[in-house]
Order: structure tokens, then sequence, then C-alpha cells
């Protein structure tokens, strides 16, 4: 006689999906680019966050990081002390910059020689960009950079609150660099920025972009793209340096 054997299977609770705290109310819905923001968010609500098996996040596991606890920086919810330490201010080569952009968690500090504006050059900060530039900056942005190269390329389209506008019109050469410094200052805080630099042909232009941060006690996030167009006969330098703290 055989014996008759019954096999039980259990399986374990399925662990809730981890996700980002965001929601669509984080999303601007108004300017310029609120089509093109509310697209990339749907972008990044339905793309899965990247693994080690993709081929540009093969050394970058996320699995560790604290989805949950990010949100977008306000003026009750960024540290303190938010200005970038002097010297990081300080110009890197020659004299000086002919503008200067320093961007913290709760503004944005702008100077720009009235001898480079007076040539139709934009040099400008993300929300001014929007609000002053809005056809010019519609027309460029996503033209190097898609919303769906990505989860995080999506994001920042989505929600990028920080970042600049450069334009330098057909045949304008600038001698005096150009320096942005980007000061990511508070723990938990997600920072989202976005970059375009566009010369027309014929254009000259050094750009020097800084980002930093201090050593926090709680993890933070930056999501930022940026976005370069040479035109024909153009000369761009651009540096970016990037020095974040811990955590």
């Amino acid at each position: 006689m055989t014996e008759k054997r019954t096999v039980v299977v259990t399986r374990g609770r399925r662990a809730a999906a981890r996700k980002f705290a965001f929601t669509p109310q984080d999303v601007p819905a108004q300017g310029p680019l609120a089509d093109v923001r509310r697209q990339a968010w749907e972008l990044f609500a339905s793309t899965p966050l990247p693994t080690t098996r993709e081929e540009a996040w093969r050394r970058t596991d996320l699995r560790r990081m604290p989805l949950e606890t990010f949100r977008l920086p306000t003026v009750e919810t960024s540290a303190a002390d938010v200005q970038p330490p002097p010297a990081l201010l300080q110009p890197l080569a020659g004299q000086g910059y002919g503008g200067q952009l320093i961007h913290t968690p709760t503004g944005v500090t702008a100077s720009l020689d009235e001898a480079i504006r007076a040539r139709g050059v934009i040099f400008t900060d993300w929300a001014t960009a929007e609000r002053a530039h809005g056809d010019l900056l519609a027309r460029l942005a996503g033209q190097v950079v898609r919303a769906d190269e990505g989860k995080f390329a999506a994001l920042a389209v989505a929600l990028a609150q920080k970042g600049f506008l450069l334009y330098v019109p057909r045949g304008v050469q600038l001698e005096a660099p150009l320096h942005s410094v980007f000061w990511g200052a508070g723990g938990g805080l997600a920072h989202m920025t976005r970059l375009i630099i566009w010369l027309e042909e014929g254009a000259a232009a050094t750009v020097v972009h800084e980002a930093a941060s201090p050593d926090e006690a709680d993890a933070a996030l930056h999501a930022g793209l940026v976005e370069v167009h040479v035109g024909a006969g153009a000369h761009l330098r651009f540096v970016e340096l990037q020095s974040w703290g811990r955590h």
C-alpha cells in the first residue's frame, strides 16, 4: 500500500513595493513646461527603479536607498545654515566671473555683467527662466536629454526646482567665464536640478558649475540633468565639479 503524502506550499507575504513619497501635487501645474512636467511625472510613476541588471546601474545598488524619507526643499524644511562656504564662491581661475548664480535650498542669488546682458546673453536661474523666458525655454528643453531616458531623468524633468538656462546668441563670444554653484544642504531633502547650456552658431563661452553639500546626518538626494548644445562653429568650455558631503 502506497502512503499518500500531502505537500503544503506556503508563500511569504510579498513586501509592498518601495517608492518615493513624492505625489502629483508636487508637480508645478503652471508655467511653460506644465504639460512636459505632467508627462514626465507619468513616466516617472510608471517606470520601475533601475536594478544592477541594467548596464548603466551595474555597480549601483539602490535597494538600501531610503526612498520614503526624501522630501522637496521648502523654507520650513531646509537647514538653518544654507549658505555655501565662501571658498566655494571664489574664481577657479582669472580675476572673476562675468556672471554667477548661487543656488541654495531656499533661493538663488544672481548676477550678470550688464555688458554681457546687452549682447543678448541669457544666464538666469531655472525659476526665472520659466517666468521670463518661457517660450525660449520650452523650445530648448528636452532637445538633448528626454524624460523617457530613465526614471531619474523623468523625475528631474517633472520636479526640477533649481538649475539655470544659459543662451548665447549667434556669433557672441564671451571672454569672462560664467559660474554656477549649487549648495545642496539639508539631510532628507531631494534636490532636483536642470541645466541647459545652448550656444548658437559661432558663439563661445566658458561655464563652471559646482555642486556640493556639507556632511549630513541623514541621507539626501540629488537628481539632475545637464543639456548642452554647441552650434556649428561654436566653442564651449564646460567644467562640472561635484563635492558632495557624506550621506
